[in-house]
C-alpha cells in the first residue's frame, strides 16, 4: 500500500501519513492541472516547491516517496501502477462526491485501486454536519456556535470565553490615520524554489502577457513566499 498525497494535504501530524509510517508516499505533479485554471505564477511556485520540499524532508527522515513529474494525473498514475502493478493508494478523502469519483476512475484506468479515508483536517465530519442541518436550517452562526460547544474551544463552563460568542463588530473597526502597517516577512528562496520558478517560466512563458489573466500583477518575480513550515 502506498499513501498518495495531493498538494493540498501535505501533513504529516495527522492523516494517512501519520497513521501508516512505514507506507511509501506517492506523490504527483501534473502539468495539465497547472493549466487547468489560469492561476497566477506565484501559486504554480508555491505549490509545487512545497510538493518538493516535503518530498525532501520525507527522505530525510528515511521515508520511501515516489515523485512522479507527468504531463497529467493519468500518466503519472500508469507510471506508478507500472511500477508497483499491485500496489493499492490510499488517500484522504475529497472535499466532494464528485472528485471522489473523477479520483476513482482516474486511478481504475491506470489498473490500481484506491481507498479512502477521513480528512482529519476538518473538525466536523460529513454525517455529523448533515445532523446539525437536519432541520434545513444553514446559519453560519448557528454552526459556529454548535461546534465551539462540540469541541469546547474558546468555552469556560459551558460559556464563551469573555462573555461574547463573536466580536465581529471590532472586527469591522478601522486603523487609525496614523497607523501604518509593517513591511510584509520575506523569505529567500533556496536552490529547490529557484528551479521551480526557472520550471514555471519556461513552461509557462507567454501565458500570462494579455490581460485579464497578465499584466504587471502576474509577473513572477520576485518571489518571496514561504513553502515550508
Amino acid at each position: 500500500m502506498t499513501v498518495w498525497l495531493r498538494g493540498d494535504h501535505l501533513v504529516r501530524r495527522s492523516g494517512p501519513v501519520a497513521r501508516r509510517p512505514d507506507e511509501p508516499v506517492l506523490l504527483i505533479e501534473s502539468e495539465a492541472f497547472a493549466r487547468k485554471l489560469p492561476y497566477h505564477p506565484h501559486k504554480l511556485i508555491l505549490l509545487f516547491s512545497a510538493m518538493r520540499h516535503f518530498r525532501d524532508e520525507l527522505r530525510a527522515d528515511g521515508r520511501p516517496v515516489r515523485y512522479q513529474q507527468a504531463e497529467t494525473f493519468e500518466d503519472g498514475l500508469a507510471a506508478h501502477f507500472e511500477a508497483t502493478p499491485d500496489d493499492t493508494l490510499v488517500t484522504h478523502r475529497p472535499q466532494t462526491g464528485a472528485a471522489q469519483s473523477r479520483l476513482e476512475s482516474l486511478v481504475a484506468d491506470a489498473g490500481g485501486t484506491v481507498e479512502f479515508v477521513a480528512d482529519e483536517r476538518f473538525l466536523c465530519s460529513p454525517s455529523q454536519f448533515d445532523g446539525w442541518c437536519s432541520d434545513g436550517r444553514y446559519r453560519h452562526e448557528d454552526f459556529y456556535r454548535f461546534m465551539r460547544r462540540e469541541t469546547g474551544y474558546l468555552m469556560a463552563n459551558g460559556d464563551p470565553v469573555g462573555g461574547e460568542w463573536n466580536y465581529d463588530d471590532q472586527n469591522r473597526e478601522t486603523p487609525p490615520d496614523e497607523w501604518t502597517p509593517t513591511a510584509p516577512p520575506q523569505f529567500e528562496p533556496d536552490d529547490v524554489t529557484r528551479d521551480v520558478v526557472e520550471w514555471v517560466e519556461t513552461t509557462f512563458e507567454g501565458s500570462y502577457d494579455e490581460r485579464p489573466y497578465g499584466g504587471d500583477w502576474a509577473d513572477p518575480e520576485p518571489f518571496r513566499w514561504p513553502v515550508t513550515r
